[in-house]
């Protein structure tokens, strides 16, 4: 008998090998979507509303009077750690009354050891914690020992928990939010465009949006940006700017912090069109003298003259490409002007009534993207005719998009303010009302010239150049490898001394004489366009994402709107991607969406 049983045990054995790990051949969907359900309402319940600040007074009340506080009122003592009645101005709070803090520090412990601290109450004490009004909490001796007692109450709900729940998994992932290190994982992960979503912590730590901890976050999320080189930081600034209107109280550091590591890099000479519409939704026109204060606030000088030279390059670029007359000269002039765009501190569009009252979808984009920054044209001629004013140094120069004469003011002695709403192309622009006076200069672009770069300058433009230098005004080339001027950083409230990397130098690139000057031409005025030629790029880009994902779209930037993507399903990767591509995000509904 004992032989037949070792035969069965013989012939089994392969079978039992090959199950050796125990599978389970259904995956219970719908019962882990059932678990999953039951922990949000869990958790739902647990970080439900502050006490009312009455109950809370009650129960402190009641501790200060040295009496023993009752079971359920140690919960309403643990969320107003910080409460101080309004207009007293001389209570002051637990947090920073040592002796009634040492009752509280014992009771937690006691709770600790018994393990009868509940989710509620550590939720209670979190509350205190990130709710503590200073920017620098671990000055105060209580706030250290509520730290260490949050950090000992959170071990002792992870073992009392028969499993690991997800908020505990945040926690975990978190951790340094209670130590001395605060927030450097989530500013080092939203600086590296590893995360986007904030509020899964928000929520389950109980984190105001006034709590010291953002500050720390942003301080270490600028700290990343400028340790990034040139290629991350590049890619992450749609992102940035996403996460600046996500933290709208800190808005302001994000965008001039992103703005300033912008001008220390290899490509500060290419207008960053999000960034530069973000900074006039923010502060306002940095070609504005009155907004300039403001400005300076945020940034040093140098990073305000590269906006001023986006606004600048943008407007040429308008200018003489929409609103064109004879293509070749203007051509020209677009290549001309383009020379002195990096000294341009002010430029303003003046519309004749065509350009004013045009349907056409690029004219109407165009006024809807400079709403405020448009002046109109009136007087004889004007209706199909449009001026451009810039500033140079202390003076403005003035050019029409019919090819005539430039004309030159100085600021002081100017016969009109650029930054009126209507200006008259005779008796402002041409200074007919003086019998032109008051004009400086009057160049007529006589001798045409077809072929000019750089290094060869002829014809009409050389008349100018000379005109210019007689005002004090030369040509200043933009070197892309010259080292951009040492900024201070510690404007962003850094905590950390920031390091600033040098500008990644860009390849040197023999041009031979052989190179004609058309081309070059060509390539200078096409790197002022680049954005006109990166647009098909980034739709194609968009619609492989949609293609990617189940979504639903719609689009009507045909007729002046914005185009909505919305995921039936949470994607992170296709999220990712449409943030780098100048998306915004519409919070809780899995929503993006851009013009």
């Amino acid at each position: 008998m004992t032989s037949a049983i070792e035969k069965l045990k013989t012939r089994l054995l392969p079978y039992r090998e090959q199950n050796a790990q125990p599978t389970v051949s259904h995956a219970f969907n719908y019962l882990q979507r059932v678990i999953a359900q039951l922990e949000r309402k869990v958790d739902a319940r647990a970080v439900k509303m502050v006490p009312p600040l009455e109950k809370r007074r009650q129960a402190i009340a009641r501790l200060r009077a040295g009496e023993m506080p009752k079971p359920f009122e140690w919960k309403m003592i643990f969320f107003g750690l910080n409460d101080v009645a309004e207009g007293d101005l001389f209570e002051i709070a637990l947090m920073d009354d040592a002796t009634n803090f040492a009752r509280i520090i014992a009771e937690i412990e006691q709770k600790i050891a018994q393990r009868r601290l509940t989710r509620r109450e550590w939720l209670a004490l979190c509350t205190s914690y990130f709710g503590h009004a200073s920017d620098t909490p671990e000055k105060n001796p209580q706030w250290l020992q509520l730290r260490t007692q949050i950090a000992h109450g959170f071990q002792q709900l992870k073992e009392s928990a028969p499993r690991q729940m997800s908020w505990m998994s945040v926690i975990d992932t978190y951790s340094d939010i209670f130590t001395d290190n605060a927030g450097f994982l989530l500013g080092q992960q939203l600086g590296r465009g590893e995360i986007t979503d904030i509020s899964v912590l928000e929520k389950v730590a109980q984190i105001p949006q006034t709590s010291w901890l953002w500050r720390k976050i942003v301080n270490h999320l600028i700290n990343e940006i400028f340790r990034q080189n040139d290629d991350d930081f590049q890619q992450k600034i749609n992102s940035l700017i996403a996460l600046s209107r996500q933290l709208t109280r800190f808005k302001d550091n994000i965008l001039a912090a992103t703005l300033t590591r912008y001008y220390q890099s290899a490509f500060k000479h290419q207008t960053h069109f999000e960034l530069k519409q973000l900074a006039l939704e923010y502060w306002g026109n940095p070609q504005l003298t009155s907004r300039n204060k403001s400005w300076q606030v945020h940034v040093e000088n140098p990073v305000l003259l590269m906006v001023q030279g986006w606004f600048a390059k943008d407007d040429l670029k308008l200018f003489f490409e929409l609103l064109k007359g004879n293509r070749d000269v203007d051509h020209a002039r677009l290549f001309y002007w383009l020379r002195f765009a990096n000294q341009m501190s002010y430029t303003r569009i003046v519309l004749g009534e065509e350009a004013l009252r045009s349907k056409d979808a690029d004219y109407v984009e165009f006024r809807a993207k400079n709403a405020g920054r448009l002046s109109r044209l009136q007087g004889s001629g004007s209706r199909d005719n449009n001026a451009m004013i810039m500033r140079i140094g202390d003076y403005l120069f003035v050019e029409f998009s019919k090819v005539g004469a430039m004309y030159a003011y100085h600021m002081g002695n100017a016969p009109f303010n650029p930054e009126t709403g209507i200006l008259d192309i005779d008796y402002d622009l041409k200074d007919k009302r003086n019998n032109r006076r008051k004009v400086r200069l009057r160049l007529p672009h006589l001798s045409p010239v077809f072929r000019y770069s750089l290094n060869r300058i002829e014809g009409w433009m050389s008349r100018y150049d000379e005109e210019l230098r007689k005002l004090g005004i030369d040509y200043v080339a933009e070197d892309v490898n010259q080292p951009s001027v040492t900024l201070d950083a510690s404007r962003f409230n850094a905590s950390k001394t920031v390091s600033r990397p040098e500008p990644a130098s860009l390849p040197e690139h023999e041009v031979s004489d052989a190179k004609s000057d058309r081309e070059e031409q060509t390539n200078i005025i096409a790197s002022a366009l680049k954005a006109k030629k990166e647009l098909p790029g980034r739709e194609q880009q968009i619609r492989e994402v949609i293609r990617s994902v189940d979504c639903k779209v719609m689009d009507k930037r045909g007729l002046g709107g914005a185009i909505h993507i919305q995921f039936n399903e949470p994607d992170h990767e296709a999220a990712q991607k449409l943030l780098s591509l100048g998306f915004k995000p519409v919070l809780g509904k899995f929503t993006y969406w851009s013009k």
